[in-house]
Formats: structure tokens, C-alpha cells, sequence
């Protein structure tokens, strides 16, 4: 999922016929609940999608192909009432029953990014400017989830947050200096779940985790890291999210009932309440 503009929504699942699928809320809070609103964008997903917005119009999504491979769908007129979309194969290969993450930072010439976790479960990094691809660059470590990404508008640092040996949590953060270590959180993931990222501002970045109890947990890291908030609710996956501006935070998951891509919503409003809205219905998307 990502913010166009700091007020839209775009919501992006892979469906149970394994199409890619975009569901759009101008104000960022409506979803219409009738599946047949989302739009089928097509291919066959064997992951989870990746999104990122670097400009209003602008989105890069990112999803894991059936031979492994990543591919990229993106289009420049998303806020037109029939946006053009575009399938572009990126490469890499994949590990099993993982996605890949993406970040983005400095408008439309700026830097889209995205991570994948590799077939020998380290971290690989490839990045676009302006059109110019770099190469694939590894950063080690030993993987069991899809990777979570995130930077500021500003490009300041890149953080990225991965489940090790044993469900671990850490997280890692790169600069125009370098990247540095890997630090544990001292978190746990549900077996077979990812982490999803967010940045707060230019200042702090933050992340949540499906727990091994089936419970939504947030951290944030702005110089170290902070305890661990249980947001209850009971998820079936792992969860989305991203951030609009400095204030408020949406977050996504598939809920508990044995519906076919139900998907829920809660988010933090840092300027009208201070704290965490009640779980939302989104509503099934795709078939």
C-alpha cells in the first residue's frame, strides 16, 4: 500500500486467482466493499505486492512472478479515470514464499527502490534513478520473511526490517555513508509472516509484525529502538501499512473468520486524537 499525496490510499492484494489487485480511497478512510470496485491489474503474483508512490500519479508496485523473478507495475496517471499501467521485468530471483519491498524518496526524478530476499536467504538491494538501473547489491544477513522497507521524503536513510533464525526481528539502516549493523528488536513474527515499514516524519521509522500470538505489534526506531505496542486484533496475515505526512499511520491486515481477502484497517491520527482507531472493515477484494 502507499499514499499518493498524503491524503489517498492505495491498496494493492494479490487475489485468490492470483491477480493483482488495486483498490483506491480518495480520502484515504472510505472503502467501498463491493469486491467488483477493485481493479484487476492482471499477471500471476507468488508473493504478496510491494508499493510505493515517489509523486501524486506515480506508483511502482513490485511483486515475486512465477518463475521466481521480480516484476515491476507501474504508472504515472494513477489519479485519471483510466490510468495506463505498465508490466516491466526487473529479474533477481526470489526465494520461496517470499516478496519483495520498496521504498521511494525525491519526486519523480528521484530514487525508487525496492529489496528481495535472495534464494540463499541473504538481502539484496537494486534501485532506479531517473530510469538508470543499478546493480544488484548484497547485504548478507540470513532471512526467513520478505524484507520491509521504508525511507523519508527526504532520503535521508533508508531502513529495512527482516525476520532472521527463529522469527527474529532486526532491523538495519542505511545512509549516504554506508549501511549500518544489524540490530536485533528483541520482536518475534508469527511463522510464515513479513514485516511491513513506515516512516514517521524525517526523524523516525517504524514498523509492525504479525506476533507469534496472531496479534499486531509496533515498534519505532529513532536512534534506538522502543518497546514493543500490542494493537491487539486477530490477523490471518501479515500485516500493510504506510504513513501520510507526520501524523497518521494506516495499517492492514487480513482478519480472523474465513473470509476471502477480508481486510481490515486501523490507523493512528496524531493531530485529532493521539491514539489508535478501532479495527475498520474494509471489505473482500478481489474474487
Amino acid at each position: 500500500m502507499c499514499s499518493q499525496d498524503g491524503t489517498s490510499l492505495d491498496l494493492f492484494v494479490r487475489g485468490t486467482d492470483l491477480h493483482l489487485y488495486w483498490l483506491h480511497s480518495a480520502d484515504g478512510k472510505t472503502w467501498d466493499p463491493d469486491p467488483s470496485k477493485a481493479v484487476d491489474l492482471g499477471g500471476i503474483c507468488t508473493s504478496n505486492p510491494a508499493a510505493t508512490s515517489p509523486a501524486p500519479g506515480y506508483i511502482d508496485v513490485f511483486v515475486r512472478g512465477t518463475t521466481g523473478e521480480l516484476w515491476e507495475k507501474n504508472t504515472s496517471n494513477a489519479g485519471d479515470a483510466n490510468p495506463i499501467w505498465t508490466w516491466k521485468l526487473i529479474g533477481g530471483l526470489l526465494l520461496d514464499n517470499t516478496g519483495p519491498a520498496a521504498y521511494s524518496f525525491g519526486g519523480v526524478n528521484g530514487q525508487v527502490g525496492w529489496f528481495v530476499t535472495g534464494t540463499t536467504h541473504a538481502l539484496w538491494q537494486q534501485w532506479s534513478i531517473n530510469g538508470a538501473t543499478s546493480r544488484w547489491s548484497n547485504l548478507g544477513g540470513y532471512l526467513t520473511s520478505a524484507p520491509a522497507a521504508t525511507a523519508p521524503t527526504d532520503g535521508s536513510v533508508i531502513g529495512v526490517v527482516v525476520g532472521g533464525t527463529n522469527g527474529n526481528v532486526w532491523y538495519r539502516q542505511g545512509t549516504a555513508n554506508g549501511w549500518g549493523s544489524w540490530t536485533p528488536t528483541q520482536g518475534q513474527l508469527l511463522s510464515s509472516t513479513s514485516p511491513a515499514a513506515y516512516n514517521w516524519g524525517t526523524g523516525s521509522i517504524g514498523w509492525f509484525v504479525t506476533g507469534t500470538n496472531s496479534q499486531l505489534y509496533q515498534q519505532t526506531y529513532a536512534g534506538s529502538t522502543s518497546s514493543w505496542t500490542n494493537l491487539d486484533g486477530i490477523l490471518t496475515s501479515s500485516p500493510g501499512a504506510t504513513s501520510k505526512g507526520d501524523h497518521i499511520i494506516d495499517v492492514f491486515a487480513r482478519g480472523s473468520g474465513g473470509e476471502t481477502a477480508a481486510l481490515w484497517t486501523r490507523d493512528f491520527n496524531n493531530v485529532v486524537s493521539g491514539d489508535w482507531s478501532d479495527w475498520t472493515f474494509v471489505g473482500q477484494v478481489g474474487p
